[in-house]
């Protein structure tokens, strides 16, 4: 059995028998009917640039295109550009085509999530899409790396959402053979793992991603925690020593953590 298939395994085994498709099975259903055939929806690619045929391309050939293995960084940035505006004028039909582009990346990530989950995937699932969309609504089309930005808000939301309802960590052996095609090597999997390490707590990761990854202020991220200020000022601190030390002792290694260190790096 392939990696893959052990990770769809683990992420439809606990869905409840009387839900037949989840919102992300929903969502890609919808999506290849938009995307492609006759009256599908399409973007030209003289506006996407990146060599593109100067022509009106279905986005079925261009979410194989942004999806595949080494799809440049560009072409991935030039596309969510175009559907992130086109989403943000309240279209339901972009919005549903925001998601199905992600869908290869938001899949894996709910594959990553439910590892060892002991409740219902359906409900992480949920909350997974929850947070695309939700960030989807708000974020600069002008902002760097739209794609990964997206992506990340997405694993936080049903972070944290896992977490609420099963403390139980994730597999540490996940982390090593799960492949995130996109946002590999983020570094969320990295406090994720930490967290499952047992190094830091998840409130602890999540003051870390939104105060150093996504800079925002620390006073803001406390409020919105329930959090004084000098608390969250003490506890990030506190976490980010043990950070450094997993880090330090090996326990953490790939690309996220270079990535966790300099946020700013491309």
């Amino acid at each position: 059995m392939s990696i893959s298939e052990q990770t769809a395994r683990s992420h439809w085994g606990n869905r409840s028998a009387d839900r037949a498709a989840s919102p992300l099975d929903t969502a890609e259903a919808a999506f290849r009917l938009l995307a492609t055939g006759p009256g599908c929806l399409v973007l030209h690619g003289r506006r996407l640039g990146c060599g593109l045929p100067q022509a009106w391309i279905p986005l079925g050939e261009l979410a194989e295109l942004v999806n595949r293995p080494g799809a440049p960084a560009r072409l991935r940035q030039a596309v969510w550009q175009r559907l992130v505006r086109r989403a943000q004028t309240g279209d339901p039909a972009w919005v549903v085509a925001a998601i199905g582009m992600a869908a290869p990346s938001l899949r894996a990530a709910c594959g990553q999530l439910t590892a060892g989950f002991r409740g219902d995937t359906y409900d992480i699932d949920a909350e997974v899409i929850a947070g695309f969309l939700a960030a989807l609504r708000r974020v600069d089309p002008a902002r760097p790396r739209l794609g990964s930005t997206l992506w990340r808000a997405a694993y936080r939301a049903g972070f944290r959402a896992r977490y609420r309802q099963d403390p139980v960590p994730v597999p540490s052996e996940y982390w090593d053979t799960i492949a995130a095609p996109v946002p590999f090597g983020h570094p969320d999997l990295v406090l994720a793992e930490a967290v499952s390490c047992g190094a830091i707590n998840a409130m602890e990761a999540e003051l870390i991603a939104q105060t150093r990854i996504e800079d925002k202020p620390l006073a803001a991220v406390a409020s919105a925690l329930g959090l004084p200020y000098q608390a969250a000022r003490r506890r990030r601190a506190r976490a980010e020593r043990g950070l450094v030390a997993l880090i330090v002792e090996g326990g953490i290694a790939g690309p996220g953590v270079y990535r966790l260190l300099h946020p700013d790096a491309a």
